[in-house]
């Protein structure tokens, strides 16, 4: 893999790492632990370094799928990105809802980082991969 799309994937990552970090400790922080019942105790160390992991598999997957596809730019790499995050992640999420009662506004919490982490990572990813071009 070129040196320029290691680059591109390990920023897709680590973006999307602080990005989901700071919604989860920030923004929806109270309402996740509750719904979920984690306790802020509960935080092993070994848990960055495992999403870090997780986010550089999706970072590459991503890359590696808009790179193959026909979008030129930003906008039409969200696109694709968009229908992705919904055909899979938020289907996928959803089914803890249908099959074990997952609260529906738990469900919205996670899916909506999800769609956060693909635009951050498509953002990265194509806006990174345009500037090379140019």
């Amino acid at each position: 893999m070129p040196a320029s799309s290691t680059t591109r994937i390990v920023v897709a990552a680590l973006a999307a790492f602080v990005l989901s970090a700071t919604y989860y400790g920030v923004v929806v922080g109270t309402v996740w632990h509750e719904l979920s019942g984690a306790s802020a105790d509960a935080f092993a160390p070994w848990q960055p370094i495992a999403q870090i992991i997780r986010n550089l598999v999706v970072a590459y997957a991503l890359d590696y799928i808009l790179l193959r596809t026909s979008a030129v730019g930003v906008l039409a790499s969200l696109q694709i990105s968009f229908r992705l995050w919904l055909g899979f992640q938020a289907m996928a999420i959803i089914g803890s809802v249908i099959h074990e009662g997952y609260p529906v506004i738990l469900y919205c919490v996670h899916a909506f980082d999800a769609l956060m982490t693909v635009a951050v990572m498509t953002i990265c990813l194509r806006a990174n991969l345009r500037k090379q071009a140019t």
